[in-house]
């Protein structure tokens, strides 16, 4: 998936950049880059274990319990990230592309012997919007995230990179020219899958021995919701 979001996100600006030589109407399109703070909260509203199929047993102790494996939480904290862009004008309408990279320090221990951090998010977005003066515009954004989650049960952890849907909106002023500031909510929901393999047992000669293994798959839900705050400038 991180393939197919740069591969959209560069088709994006260069559509957008095509277009731009017909459309420039505003002294601030073109290319811009940014620096972005962040305030976010991260939750695990759902997780379903599948049981698979298997001969023999196994030990209820083996399977890590849905408390233990990655139990509902809600985790905050900040973040630090940076931007690339694109913006083009035709009279009050505007729309622009951007990829970023995000460095999040979320973190969570819901419980003695469990831990969760979201820590790399990469994303494209397109930001659809409105001039409500020559120097400040109103938007919308559209666009793919993808977290790096990782999570801890026990001595055993779990590495994740999910994509997921986001939207949300936000105000942009500009200070002059090429300096402006920027303010937006998000929110993206992610679902993924992780898997943990299991020692199945059977009686053979009447002793209890080890046999194989069997996968049990764990599916999550997750959301995200981010407050960023960003310094751009305009080349």
């Amino acid at each position: 998936m991180n393939m197919k979001i740069m591969i959209g996100g560069l088709l994006a600006t260069i559509s957008i950049g095509t277009y731009s030589a017909n459309a420039q109407t505003s002294i601030h399109d073109g290319a811009y880059m940014g620096i972005e703070g962040s305030y976010g909260k991260t939750s695990q509203s759902d997780l379903t274990i599948i049981t698979p199929e298997f001969d023999g047993v196994v030990f209820e102790g083996d399977i890590l319990s849905t408390t233990t494996r990655n139990p509902l939480y809600t985790a905050e904290g900040g973040g630090a990230g940076v931007f690339l862009g694109y913006r083009i004008s035709e009279g009050q309408f505007t729309l622009a592309a951007e990829a970023n990279y995000t460095y999040s320090f979320i973190s969570n221990e819901p419980t003695a012997a469990s831990r969760f951090e979201q820590t790399n998010e990469f994303g494209v977005s397109v930001f659809p919007g409105i001039w409500v003066s020559p120097d400040v515009v109103v938007f919308g954004q559209i666009g793919f995230s993808q977290l790096k989650l990782n999570s801890f049960a026990g001595n055993e952890q779990f590495n994740n990179s999910d994509s997921g849907l986001l939207f949300g909106g936000g105000i942009q002023a500009y200070l002059s020219e090429q300096i402006s500031i920027r303010a937006n909510y998000t929110r993206s929901t992610h679902n993924h899958q992780t898997n943990d393999n299991v020692d199945v047992y059977e009686f053979v000669a009447g002793v209890l021995e080890q046999v194989g293994t069997t996968n049990y798959r764990y599916n999550h839900a997750i959301k995200r919701d981010k407050f960023s705050v960003s310094m751009i400038y305009n080349f």
